[in-house]
């Protein structure tokens, strides 16, 4: 997710718990588990970036 916002030129926050595309809709993501390869959350973030 941060690669692709960094291609996309998109700013975007993000720690061990939470993710925001800064300039986004989208409310932060909160993670459950840091060490996930997969989150319903970063999806609908990739797709946003990817819209752009």
């Amino acid at each position: 997710m941060i690669t692709a916002a960094k291609r996309a030129r998109r700013s975007v926050t993000c720690d061990w718990l939470h993710v925001r595309l800064n300039d986004s809709r989208l409310p932060t993501v909160t993670l459950g588990d840091p060490l996930a390869t997969s989150d319903e959350g970063i999806a609908e973030i990739l797709a946003d970036i990817e819209q752009e």
